[in-house]
């Protein structure tokens, strides 16, 4: 390395070379390597937590991995499974009809046709028919619906037709519709009117199937079914009527219907 030096003597400046320095070469590294040996407990820790870390990130990668593949397997086999379980569809046609004057007699076959996967065996366990009372009562801020659920039998099922037939993949029953069930219908949506002037009441028949069978895995199954017109939806809406029983007398409905309004209307905090 050259460095430059005024001479007095001459009064010029010369161009020396300077002499290199291994104490102070040496100096710079000894630093360096006093600082890391003092503060080598400082990064071993620091190391440590660092693959500690990692290890951690790592397992939680993986294990999410393996979360997600399972369920991806389990959504895949639910499909599967459920491709594999019966589907059913309905529909119906008029087999004998009778239309007067003031009256009507109406009779419908109904077809229950499996669309999905293999059955064994089935059979028609009950056909039922409700007449579902919706009651609106004004509380100051909009209606309070209350639903009641009164059995009506108007189907009747046949042995022959109601065991399910392989090779059409059918089961089949008759139901009946007639003037005596609107008469009932009306008068009863008429009467809880009157009596309870200040609520919104509704009347209205809901028709029930339940089907039994025995799936590909040799399981026995039992499903209700709601239906209207000529479609099927699974019945999970029980819940939401305050009473479900069997009776038919309009003024013993009404009464029961009205008692139990009157009630709900004393109670506070309704």
């Amino acid at each position: 390395m050259k460095k430059l030096i005024y001479n007095e003597n001459t009064k010029e400046i010369d161009v020396v070379e300077k002499k290199h320095s291994p104490e102070k070469d040496e100096k710079e590294p000894r630093k360096v390597k006093k600082w890391l040996e003092e503060n080598k407990i400082f990064f071993d820790i620091v190391s440590t937590f660092c693959v500690g870390t990692m290890g951690v990130v790592i397992s939680f990668v993986g294990w999410k991995t393996n979360q997600r593949s399972a369920d991806i397997y389990q959504r895949q086999l639910e499909i599967l499974e459920n491709d594999r379980e019966p589907y059913f569809t309905i529909n119906s046609e008029i087999t004998y009809q009778s239309l007067e004057e003031d009256s009507y007699y109406i009779q419908s076959k109904y077809v229950i046709k499996n669309e999905g996967g293999l059955i064994i065996e089935a059979f028609i366990k009950d056909v039922k028919s409700y007449a579902v009372v919706d009651v609106y009562i004004p509380n100051g801020v909009g209606l309070k619906r209350l639903c009641f659920k009164y059995e009506i039998n108007k189907f009747s099922v046949l042995d022959r037709s109601s065991y399910y037939d392989k090779e059409t993949k059918e089961l089949a029953f008759y139901g009946i519709k007639n003037s005596e069930y609107e008469n009932f219908r009306v008068e009863l949506e008429d009467k809880l009117n009157k009596i309870l002037n200040n609520c919104y009441v509704f009347v209205d028949y809901e028709d029930y199937i339940e089907i039994s069978y025995i799936n590909y895995k040799n399981e026995k199954n039992v499903k209700k079914y709601r239906f209207i017109g000529d479609s099927l939806a699974i019945n999970d809406d029980d819940k939401n009527y305050i009473r479900i029983m069997q009776r038919n007398d309009v003024d013993l409905i009404a009464q029961e219907i009205f008692e139990y309004v009157k009630e709900w209307e004393g109670l506070p905090n309704k």
